[in-house]
C-alpha cells in the first residue's frame, strides 16, 4: 500500500513540474558516491540539471523545491 501511495506521490509530482517545463528524473542505476539513487530535475526546453545533479533529491525535496521555485514565479 506504502509502495502505491509513493508511486501516486511521484506521478502527481512529475505532472506538476511537467506543466511547467520540468522533467523529474529518478535513477534506475546502482547507487553510488556521484548517484545517490533518488531523483533530478531538468529543465525541458535546456536539458540542464537544476537539481539533484547526483541524483540525491528525495519526492519532499523535489516538493519543496517545486515551491521555492513557485514563490520566485509568483
Amino acid at each position: 500500500m506504502e509502495l502505491q501511495k509513493d508511486k501516486s506521490r511521484e506521478n502527481r509530482i512529475r505532472r506538476q513540474l511537467a506543466r511547467h517545463g520540468f522533467l523529474l528524473r529518478k535513477s534506475r542505476k546502482q547507487v553510488s558516491s556521484n548517484n545517490f539513487g533518488g531523483y533530478l530535475i531538468k529543465e525541458q526546453s535546456t536539458d540542464s540539471v537544476l537539481a539533484g545533479k547526483r541524483f540525491d533529491l528525495q519526492l519532499a525535496d523535489v516538493e519543496n523545491w517545486f515551491k521555492e521555485w513557485q514563490k520566485t514565479k509568483g
